[in-house]
């Protein structure tokens, strides 16, 4: 074991608990995008399979009312605020986190060390259009990337097939591109079978890299309007979750029930 996966077991390096409910806490990052960058590299270099989420407010809502997704934010090895909300709560509470580490941003930090090693990654999705012009989009930007792309199924069988083939082409870290609680409950209960040394949840940013959603300007991220570009562009899909997920988090903030 490193020096600094032991300090984050410990809860030293930039982490520290953070109450999913009254029994159970995650390993909550509260550091910069370089430093889990760096810890997440580590793990894709050792025999361990290691599983990273992201936490926004509407994972903290799925937390709350699904004991599956729960589990699985409490054994992930990492969590790292994707969420302006999620600043706003640790400054409440009186953690400051340093910055938001947006999913779709480290997942391609990641991919860019991994062109330079020759690291092979593995993206697994549901839309077959999107996964298709995900594959040409992958070979543009990371010409010579180890590239193994399949469409999700559900059940065992899928994840032990997929297991063979991550072990079977050197692949070292898993982005799966599902909707939440789904991604991430399925990443956590098959890290064993899949093999991947390091496995990632990263919802809809094959879309976006697939060209099929658009990515809030630079401008509206910098000014925390994410939320508001996303809720233009599918009213219908965003308003009930959105709606139910930030009202909760009010209502928990209000109450301070989040910290250990």
């Amino acid at each position: 074991m490193s020096v600094r996966t032991a300090l984050v077991e410990n809860n030293i390096l930039s982490v520290r608990p953070l109450r999913l409910d009254r029994c159970e806490s995650t390993k909550f990052f509260y550091g910069r995008m370089n430093e889990a960058r760096d810890l997440l590299i580590e793990w894709a270099q050792g025999p361990r399979p290691r599983f990273h989420a992201s936490l926004n407010a509407n994972a903290l809502y799925w937390a709350h009312h699904d004991a599956l997704f729960r589990q699985a934010l409490r054994e992930a090895d990492l969590v790292t605020p994707d969420g302006d909300s999620i600043l706003l709560m640790g400054k409440r509470l009186g953690f400051p986190v340093a910055q938001k580490i947006a999913g779709i941003e480290l997942a391609e930090s990641l991919l860019s060390v991994c062109r330079f090693r020759r690291w092979g990654v593995c993206f697994v999705g549901r839309r077959a259009p999107a996964l298709e012009r995900l594959r040409h989009i992958v070979r543009q930007r990371y010409p010579g990337l180890p590239v193994l792309i399949e469409q999700w199924r559900d059940g065992a069988g899928f994840a032990e097939q997929l297991g063979e083939r991550i072990r079977g082409e050197n692949i070292r870290i898993l982005l799966a591109g599902l909707p939440m609680p789904q991604q991430e409950i399925w990443l956590w209960r098959h890290r064993h079978i899949l093999g991947a040394p390091l496995s990632m949840g990263i919802g809809g940013a094959f879309e976006v890299w697939a060209g099929l959603r658009r990515r809030a300007p630079l401008a509206w991220r910098q000014r925390k309007l994410e939320w508001l570009h996303r809720f233009l562009q599918e009213p219908w899909r965003r308003f009930g979750p959105m709606y139910r997920a930030t009202f909760w988090l009010g209502a928990q903030l209000l109450s301070r029930r989040m910290v250990k």
